[in-house]
């Protein structure tokens, strides 16, 4: 994995094996919460400069409204309003370059609202020599949906930490790209045991490699979801100080069996793939 300046970053403050505060930065913007220490802390360094009042229980962060949520237990929601209600659907007869405007502002409805990933990977793939009313079409259609479902969100309540496990639920439509390509989806999932969950990431993209068979794109969608899912898994654990399982997920009963029951598979450019996943 290669390292970008444009990566987001999460720092935590440990005392001893317990998190004391988290804080979360991306770009030239930055969230943070912790503990009454840790709140003391970071007060206690912000009066040493110049800084704007802090802005608490409800904030934009990436474009993101972050809102806490009322009532017991402490929660809080997220939900890209901002961008909602700047999106206007577009004429049929919209040249490239203003699809292209109004594609680069669809984009940042992904940050909370995962249903909308894979319209929003479509539209990036259209390029001026496939431009046309279908893929104008399409993207009003993710618009209208995104607008008439704005109070969908994603809540985010506290879990019973004993139990934490993740889940990863991963998924592959064939050939379902404007030029015939497939999508590679996941999710990933932090669960108790009372099925209390928090989204964790996701993920909907146009898959790099050739997919010949509906088996190959669910054991491609498989491997990423678990690449994904491990490195979160890793960085849970150091936080927790405690050891997470993690269950992964398939609908395909074929790669389901083929990784249980050892058989073989009839298309050996997936052995390896089978192996890592087995």
């Amino acid at each position: 994995m290669e390292s970008h300046t444009g990566d987001s970053a999460l720092f935590v403050k440990m005392d001893g094996c317990t998190p004391d505060g988290v804080l979360g930065a991306y770009m030239d913007d930055s969230c943070m919460g912790g503990n009454d220490k840790f709140q003391d802390l970071t007060l206690a360094t912000l009066d040493k400069f110049k800084y704007k009042p802090r802005v608490w229980e409800e904030f934009q962060f990436i474009g993101v409204s972050v809102r806490t949520l009322l009532g017991q237990p402490r929660s809080f929601a997220l939900c890209p309003n901002v961008y909602f209600d700047s999106r206007s659907r577009l004429l049929l007869s919209e040249i490239y370059e203003e699809f292209m405007r109004a594609r680069a502002a669809f984009v940042w409805m992904a940050h909370g609202r995962r249903n909308l990933c894979c319209s929003i990977n479509r539209a990036d793939q259209v390029t001026e020599a496939l431009s046309s009313e279908k893929q104008v079409k399409g993207m009003n259609k993710a618009i209208k949906h995104a607008k008439s479902t704005e109070e969908m969100v994603l809540s985010l309540k506290p879990l019973e930490r004993a139990s934490l496990h993740l889940r990863v639920f991963a998924d592959a439509p064939l050939h379902s790209s404007y030029d015939m390509s497939s999508q590679l989806g996941y999710t990933v999932l932090l669960c108790d045991a009372e099925d209390e969950c928090l989204v964790l990431t996701y993920s909907s993209r146009k898959a790099r490699r050739i997919v010949r068979s509906i088996m190959a794109g669910e054991v491609y969608a498989f491997a990423d979801a678990f690449d994904a899912a491990y490195i979160l898994k890793h960085y849970k654990e150091l936080v927790y100080n405690q050891l997470l399982h993690l269950v992964m997920l398939t609908d395909s009963k074929q790669t389901f069996h083929v990784i249980t029951r050892a058989t073989n598979t009839t298309e050996k450019r997936l052995i390896i793939d089978f192996a890592v996943a087995r």
